[in-house]
This record gives C-alpha cells, structure tokens and sequence, in this order.
C-alpha cells in the first residue's frame, strides 16, 4: 500500500527515492525565520505617515547588510538608514514609522518521521511511501494528522498505561473520557483513535472511526502502525 504525504510550501524533503524510512528519522527541513523591527521615522526623526517619501525599499524586496533602506535629505545634507542584517522587505508599517524585515538564520528546524515504510514517489509538495501490507478505513475529519506506533488500550490497562507504555505513540480506544485523554497528553501520546463520537477538546487530535465493524478489524488485528490523514479523511493501518 502507498500513502501520499503533503510536503509543506516553506520545507525541504530531506529523502531519495528508494531510501527507506523509520519512525524518528527526519525527513523534513525548514528554514527558520525572524522578524526585526528597523524604526525609520525615529531613526531619522520624521513624522511616521512620511516615511513613504524616505524608503529606498518596497515590501517584497531584498535587503543586503548595510544596503541603503532609507535616506532623509534637508538643508543641513542627509542622513542614511542602512540595514543591520540581510533579509526581505515584509511589511511597511506608516502608523508605527517602521519597515519590518523578515530574516533567515543560519539555523534550520528538521522534523521527525512519523511513518515507516520506502520512499516511491518525490515531487515538489508530495511525498510517497509505501508502507507494505496494510488497510485503509474511513474517519470523521481530523484537524491534524497524526501517526507512528499504535498503542491499544482496552478495560484491563485503562488505568494502568505509564509513559512508557505511550509516548510518542497513537492510542487505539473504544472510547475515551476526559481524565483518561488528559492523562493521554500528560505522558506524552500523540494522538487518539477511538469509534465513540469525540467530545470536541482542545489538544491531542482525535480521529474517529465511522463504522464500528471497522473499529472491530482494528482492534482484532491490532497491527503495530497508524496513520491518520486529515487530508483524505483516512486512517492507515500497517
């Protein structure tokens, strides 16, 4: 079976077609960004609605390190503005006298796998892996998705599950009140599978199966992975 994972706009797939992939490795990378403030009306003493007349920069721009940005002339000469850092115009702002600049560190944010499988299919915003043997079931929509090591939780350790028992891993469960959820997101699990209608939280993302005679062959196989995709309103077994 091959699922389709949506590659965010503003990342960077770290994966090759063919190479295979575990739950915890990265395949994602992302640039992070920063957002700084240059004051152009006080830096160069000018009423805040006139710094249109001053910029030497638009909102889109790019702004080199000590790049002019702003230059006030009058009859005692000029005065430059000059930028303290490389980065793109993002907004001007005449209610403030100040043009904010976004900034890319040299520091970069990866993000970990949560599937296992082969990488079959890369192209610019989709990312293909298959998973093997597996089954797909229809769920209410889920606001995020979610996925990695299936946890089934059942009346004999409803009570008794610890940290080590399910963090990091989805929790398979009939159903689920308030305490046990909340003990849920404490210890570290990432997300619920359930059948019985979801009461609306805040929190762990919850998928709900639709038909309880899937929940059934769930449960009955209780095979060791899921993945629940908010995008096709599916959940992955494998």
């Amino acid at each position: 079976m091959v699922i389709d994972i949506e590659i965010p706009e503003d990342t960077r797939c770290l994966l090759k077609l063919g190479e295979k992939i575990d739950i915890g490795k990265p395949y994602l990378e992302k640039k992070v960004h920063q957002h700084l403030d240059i004051y152009i009306s006080k830096d160069l003493g000018i009423k805040t609605d006139k710094i249109f007349q001053v910029l030497k920069k638009l909102v889109g721009d790019t702004v080199k390190k000590d790049e002019l940005i702003a230059l006030k002339r009058d009859l005692f000469g000029e005065k430059k503005l000059l930028s303290p850092v490389d980065g793109v115009v993002k907004e001007i702002d005449h209610e403030q006298g100040k043009i904010i600049l976004t900034v890319d560190e040299k520091e970069k944010k990866t993000y970990s796998a949560f599937f296992k499988g082969e990488v079959v299919g890369l192209k610019k915003n989709l990312l293909q892996i298959n998973i093997g043997k597996g089954e797909a079931f229809s769920i209410m929509k889920v606001n995020n998705s979610f996925g990695g090591s299936a946890y089934y939780l059942d009346k004999n350790n409803l009570y008794s599950f610890t940290s080590n028992d399910i963090k990091k891993r989805a929790i398979i469960s009939e159903s689920v009140n308030s305490l046990i959820r909340s003990k849920i997101e404490a210890l570290g699990g990432i997300g619920i599978v359930t059948v019985a209608k979801k009461e609306e939280m805040i929190g762990l993302p919850t998928a709900q199966v639709i038909s309880q005679d899937d929940f059934k062959k769930i449960w009955q196989k209780k095979l060791s992975y899921c993945w629940a995709d908010h995008q096709s309103n599916k959940i992955y077994f494998y």
